[in-house]
């Protein structure tokens, strides 16, 4: 049978969600490590996209391949047996045309600033002192933003990508309680493009980039001089979404 995990995590101490070929550790090795024991046998898992070193994940699909019946709990199991920083919100069977990454419809991540400091935040959120934002100029940005189709520009590896067109459904960011909180969902994301959009925002918010330059990006498709990334530890996939009828098994 073929089952759906949902899962959370703290990518603080990992080096992204993909299996890499070396000893660098990352969410996908640990948990088939950890379902490899489980199960006695070698296992895959294929999860809902990759993530970053250091990235984390609010909600996080993978699907994984069992024979047999499972006489247990998987979520008590795996909880039990996986790192404190990896948990498994659910585990419940699907069809076996089902798969996470290429079922999903949308996905939607969440960056986190906060603008005073605060040493209880630090950990899944970045400084950014508010002094230096000017709203207009974050409002511009956005706009200029939500008209884009083609993300080239906002890639770390465009040329692995048989193209860079990317649904964009919706942008927008709140402030309160001193948090700035930017969501932004789409069908698809490309390898570093939610960081690099969000630097490109916060400079262009903090006068260090005029919007011209944004604009001329995206009709070029030629990344910026110095392509700066927003630190990893302020995101979150927070959301990924199927149909019905993909999910329901």
């Amino acid at each position: 049978m073929r089952y759906l995990a949902k899962i959370a995590y703290d990518g603080t101490n990992y080096s992204g969600w993909q299996r890499q070929n070396s000893p660098i550790i990352t969410i996908q090795q640990t948990i088939e490590d950890t379902l490899t024991k489980l199960w006695k046998k070698e296992t895959t898992i294929f999860g809902c996209g990759r993530t970053d070193a250091g990235v984390h994940a609010s909600e996080y699909f993978f699907h994984v391949d069992f024979d047999g019946p499972m006489l247990y709990d998987p979520v008590v199991r795996l909880n039990l047996m996986l790192p404190q920083d990896i948990r498994v919100l659910e585990f419940y069977p699907v069809s076996k045309t089902f798969h996470a990454q290429y079922s999903a419809i949308k996905r939607t991540y969440k960056y986190h600033y906060h603008t005073k400091p605060n040493p209880f935040k630090q950990r899944y959120s970045v400084f950014l002192d508010s002094k230096t934002l000017d709203k207009n100029h974050l409002d511009n940005a956005i706009h200029c933003i939500r008209l884009q189709s083609d993300f080239k520009s906002m890639c770390k590896k465009p040329n692995q990508y048989k193209d860079t067109i990317c649904s964009l459904f919706h942008l927008s960011y709140t402030y309160q309680d001193n948090d700035l909180i930017f969501s932004i969902s789409a069908n698809r994301f490309l390898q570093s493009m939610v960081r690099l959009l969000m630097a490109r925002i916060i400079e262009i918010s903090t006068g260090k980039m005029d919007i011209t330059a944004l604009e001329t990006c995206f009709q070029t498709g030629q990344a910026p001089t110095f392509p700066t990334k927003a630190l990893a530890k302020g995101l979150f996939l927070s959301k990924v979404e199927y149909t019905t009828h993909n999910a329901d098994g």
